[in-house]
């Protein structure tokens, strides 16, 4: 949920990180789940299998720590974050290889798919665009985090976090502000996805236009526009 602009959706733990950027931290992390941790290079698996202090399921003993992450060319904000991404990750001891793409390449290849099959082959995807909910503009979930939600492309899926959000779209009026942050808390921590910032814009319109709301997806609503004759 986010924090900023301002709206009555956000509780007041959405201004709050509950993962600060810390590449120690990352690094305890890692060696606490098994891994044995390689600073600037790739770290591997020492500690295979799931349960507490292991690498998780599916990870083999030796498994190195790497991931493939593509990207829309053609950005240069993109270009530079996604190398910091990269940097940062590999002091950790996470190895990330950046792969340039179209942004059609990405929205064919980051869709929803089932677990297992080629169509999942993907590792970690940025869209290079902001997310929104729509058409109902009512951040509750279902569209993005439910299992098997069409946006949901990674087939996340937690039936706590299911409970959560059905509890959004059945509370009575008098308790959907509660509903909406027991599920927004819930998500934040779990991270189904990894947020970044949307780059900073500049809007310049002229001082007799009036009805113009500049906004972070470039959106434009000619219909609500009007001028007066005198700049003011």
């Amino acid at each position: 949920m986010p924090a900023r602009p301002a709206n009555p959706y956000a509780d007041a733990r959405a201004s709050v990180n509950p993962y600060p950027f810390s590449v120690p931290a990352a690094r305890a992390l890692l060696a606490a789940h098994g891994w044995r941790v390689v600073p600037n290079g790739v770290s591997t698996c020492a500690r295979p299998g799931p349960g507490a202090g292991k690498c998780g399921a599916g990870v083999k003993a030796g498994q190195p720590l790497e991931f493939t992450l593509m990207y829309p060319a053609g950005q240069p904000y993109t270009d530079g974050s996604m190398a910091d991404l990269q940097s940062a990750a590999k002091q950790a001891g996470i190895g990330i290889s950046l792969n340039q793409v179209t942004s059609a390449t990405i929205a064919a290849t980051i869709l929803s798919c089932s677990p297992g099959s080629a169509a999942c082959n993907w590792q970690i995807g940025n869209y290079g665009t902001a997310w929104i909910f729509a058409p109902d503009h009512y951040p509750s979930g279902e569209e993005i985090f439910q299992t098997g939600a069409l946006g949901n492309v990674n087939n996340y899926s937690d039936p706590a976090v299911d409970r959560l959000i059905l509890a959004t779209t059945r509370t009575p009026a008098s308790g959907a502000q509660a509903a909406l942050n027991a599920y927004a808390d819930q998500v934040r921590l779990q991270l189904p996805d990894f947020w970044q910032p949307s780059p900073g814009t500049l809007v310049t319109i002229q001082s007799n236009l009036h009805g113009f709301v500049p906004n972070a997806y470039g959106f434009i609503n000619p219909e609500e526009w009007y001028f007066t004759k005198a700049a003011r």
